[in-house]
């Protein structure tokens, strides 16, 4: 038998990528090392992940990626800044080229040139071949890879600059080479030489991939936003001592103080103190929440108002917050299955475009052209061609998307999901969790003859025990009463019955229909009162002594604020919704009518929801499932598309595609929102990569030229294909103006949108959120980008007030609306 071995997942970053040829080239050689098992190589972030197992090492990858032609080495520090590399190159570029640009045109613009240079052609010739040379040096990473992979038989992008530009210069030194021999002073400057075209198609491209870069950064500030929210020192208690020290050097188990205004540090539990707590970063609840001792609390989330010592548990990227981070950038580095169309065709386009250049060139030369020409044609064929457009067309787009979606705290586990969600025609919905809150609220409690005090006893000592929803309706329900809790025996938790114990010699039950039946409890006389009940959608529990019915409570789960809008949103789209429960059939079918669902399947066990999907599937309806990511495990694996909804906090990042962090259903219709413009952003790039090369290629080769006398020059294709990658980018970027719908959050609250003046960094932001927290009964949520702090409160704001606190805080109010 084979010993099993450990997969290990690593990170890399990517150096000399530039197409989607590259990084085809990159998943392919590294896919076929034994022992990897899975790869993916993004273009947009330069980077790629590896799985593979302890056969290899991360050496053998990275030997192998070495020998292809690109840089690689192991990825450490995730909040490293992207500052744009290119600057310094681009600076010298434009410095070197613009002399060069000047000598090359100065006989066409009569412009002036000293004597020396004038009158001696073999030095108007060398002062441009010492100018392209220095460009040559400067870009080298060009010709390094490009160079590099054509001999290696995988020609990507930069082989296409570094054939082109070399082919222009070798002629530029074949030109000096003839006139410094033959000294005939009859050569003149007459357009056929292209130092200035090698040039220019340096620097263009030079040029484009630092614009390309700095969109491409763009596309990455939601993730940067979100790591910037990370706090970066804490304080923790040494020996009675409070130290302060930086956010890297908090360990398990320490001892942190948190005050008013501070973010929390760490994932841990309060062990003093109460506060009021913020944790929108998380759960995008705006409402703060108070805790006390013995409640957890998590990293990023801030203190409104109070003091708190909290014991770490869990530190650094153990943290929920940290683990949202690596799943939202795994997603914006996964692939969706539209852009293998693209990875596949770039494996071929390279070497077909150097074909078609050496084709058009020979055709030209065969119909009694000029060398210099043909040479032109061939130079714009392959500097058109370049296959950049064709490798963002996807990346850009996913990357953009899964910021977007972070940012209204919808977590995409990756493209494939982020793909699939627009093709959904069904969605199938839990009812507990989901469509409801998740914790029933009590509604009716009726003793028979039967002390009432003392029938609470007996409920509140058995729900005690369980961890049921029913128990923990029951138990809060019950918290402003001072009950006694009774000694409880032979405690048993009955499955889909409810609970059994022994208080004080006596047999109590609590729960249905059917426990009672089964432990010989006649029910006779209560149906009727159970019918009425139920045909009110509630829930009803039953309590028996020693074989006698004493009481019964009621309990309902409240529907969601946003449950109905979202699916008559469904419904708008024309997606099927139905409804699957536990609960009985009349239970159910309430609640189904209360939100506007048809079609509901009730009395479901957990294994049978799996079924339900199965069948629905094998109709030909591609299916999403929406439920709380942990009891709902088989249905989601089964899904086409598994939404958990959650709290950031808990959830079943293993089993769900994507995850509502809000508890909102509404959020997943925001993700099919998402979704269908992403995938529409994403034809349109590739749209116009192959459009643009199924046009150009032709004009480049001079096809036009034939028949309408146009003709593209060298230059001109390099500024043409540098736009292409730009406006990919740039389309992609259009992700970032998606607007959500309004969740009707916030109808019932007082808003005040303070403009603020003086606010430059995160250090300002936590003063004027500290500030602004004095506000009694009101929540603060202050966005840096746009210099606003958002108040709501359920009651009258004072603007004076406010005024008064930011003033006192060293800002200025713009306005208040």
């Amino acid at each position: 038998m084979d010993e099993k071995k450990t997969i290990n997942k690593k990170k890399f970053d990517i150096k000399g990528m530039s197409c989607s040829a590259c990084s085809s080239n990159i998943t392919r050689t590294v896919s076929n090392i034994k022992g990897v098992k899975d790869v993916n190589v993004s273009l947009l972030n330069n980077d790629m992940i590896v799985e593979y197992d302890d056969s290899i090492s991360s050496e053998t990858i990275m030997q192998k990626v070495l020998q292809i032609g690109y840089g690689i080495s192991e990825k450490t520090d995730r909040n490293q800044l992207k500052s744009n590399k290119l600057r310094p190159r681009l600076i010298t570029s434009i410095i070197l080229f613009i002399p060069l640009f000047y000598l090359s045109m100065s006989s066409m613009l009569k412009l002036p040139l000293p004597s020396i240079v004038r009158d001696n052609y073999s030095i108007f010739l060398i002062e441009q071949l010492v100018l392209v040379l220095g460009l040559v040096i400067v870009n080298f990473e060009f010709y390094q890879s490009g160079f590099k992979s054509l001999f290696k038989l995988k020609p990507n992008m930069n082989s296409l600059i570094a054939i082109s530009s070399s082919a222009a210069i070798i002629y530029g030194i074949y030109i000096l080479i003839l006139n410094i021999v033959s000294r005939d002073s009859l050569l003149e400057i007459n357009g056929d030489l292209y130092f200035e075209s090698a040039g220019m198609i340096l620097t263009l491209i030079t040029f484009g991939k630092y614009l390309e870069q700095n969109a491409k950064n763009k596309t990455t500030d939601s993730i940067s936003k979100l790591i910037d929210m990370s706090p970066k020192t804490a304080t923790i208690l040494i020996d009675g001592i409070e130290t302060k020290v930086n956010i890297e050097n908090v360990k398990e188990n320490n001892v942190i103080i948190v005050k008013t205004g501070e973010l929390i540090p760490a994932d841990g539990v309060i062990i003093e103190g109460n506060a009021s707590i913020d944790e929108a970063t998380l759960t995008g609840e705006s409402l703060s929440i108070d805790k006390k001792e013995g409640d957890n609390v998590f990293k990023t989330t801030i203190v409104k108002s109070g003091y708190i010592i909290i014991k770490a548990l869990k530190v650094g990227k153990d943290t929920a917050f940290d683990k949202i981070i690596k799943l939202i950038e795994e997603a914006s580095s996964s692939k969706a299955p539209i852009s293998r169309l693209a990875d596949k065709i770039s494996l071929i386009f390279v070497p077909s475009v150097i074909f078609i250049s050496l084709i058009a060139m020979g055709i030209w030369l065969l119909v009694g052209e000029k060398f210099n020409f043909a040479l032109a044609i061939a130079i714009s064929v392959l500097v058109i061609s370049c296959p950049c457009a064709l490798g963002l067309a996807t990346p850009t787009a996913i990357m953009v998307s899964t910021g977007v979606a972070a940012k209204n705290h919808i977590l995409v586990k990756n493209a494939e999901a982020l793909e699939n969600l627009q093709k959904v025609d069904t969605v199938v919905m839990d009812k507990t969790g989901t469509i409801t809150k998740g914790i029933p609220k009590l509604i009716d409690l009726i003793n028979f003859d039967f002390p009432l005090e003392k029938l609470k006893g007996y409920l509140l000592s058995l729900e005690k025990m369980s961890d049921h929803p029913l128990s923990k309706g029951i138990i809060s329900s019950f918290s402003n009463e001072n009950i006694e809790s009774l000694k409880v025996h032979d405690f048993k938790y009955l499955f889909g019955q409810g609970l059994k114990g022994v208080i004080n010699n006596n047999s109590i039950l609590i729960g249905n229909v059917s426990l009672l039946e089964s432990n010989n409890v006649s029910i006779n006389s209560k149906k009727d009162l159970l019918k009425q009940y139920e045909e009110e959608g509630k829930t009803t529990l039953l309590i028996s002594e020693n074989d006698r019915i004493i009481g019964l409570v009621t309990l309902r789960d409240e529907i969601k604020k946003t449950s109905l809008r979202a699916i008559n949103e469904f419904k708008k789209r024309e997606i099927d919704v139905i409804m699957i429960s536990g609960d009985s059939i009349t239970n159910s079918q309430v609640i189904a009518k209360e939100v506007n669902i048809d079609n509901v399947y009730a009395n479901v066990f957990p294994d049978e929801k799996e079924k339900i999907i199965s069948k629905l599937q094998q109709e030909g309806k591609f299916v999403a499932f929406i439920g709380d990511g942990v009891n709902d495990a088989v249905a989601l694996t089964r899904a086409d598309v598994a939404i958990a909804i959650g709290s950031g906090t808990d959830v079943a990042i293993e089993c769900a595609d994507v995850i509502l962090v809000r508890n909102e259903l509404m959020d997943a219709v925001e993700a099919y929102r998402l979704s269908k413009k992403t995938i529409t952003i994403i034809k349109e790039n590739l749209f116009w990569a192959f459009f643009y090369n199924i046009l150009l290629i032709p004009l480049a080769a001079g096809v036009f030229y034939v028949i309408w006398g146009i003709l593209l020059k060298p230059m001109y294709a390099a500024l043409a294909m540098s736009i292409s990658s730009l406006f990919v980018v740039t389309n992609a970027l259009r992700i970032k103006k998606f607007k959500i719908l309004s969740n009707e959050r916030n109808d019932s609250k007082m808003i005040k949108e303070v403009k603020i003046e003086g606010m430059m960094c995160e250090h300002c932001k936590r003063n004027v959120e500290k500030a602004l927290s004095n506000i009694k009964d009101a929540d603060v949520v202050v966005d840096l980008s746009n210099k606003t702090a958002t108040i709501m409160s359920e009651k009258t704001i004072d603007e004076k007030e406010i005024k008064k606190l930011i003033t006192n805080a060293g800002y200025k109010i713009v306005s208040i609306k």
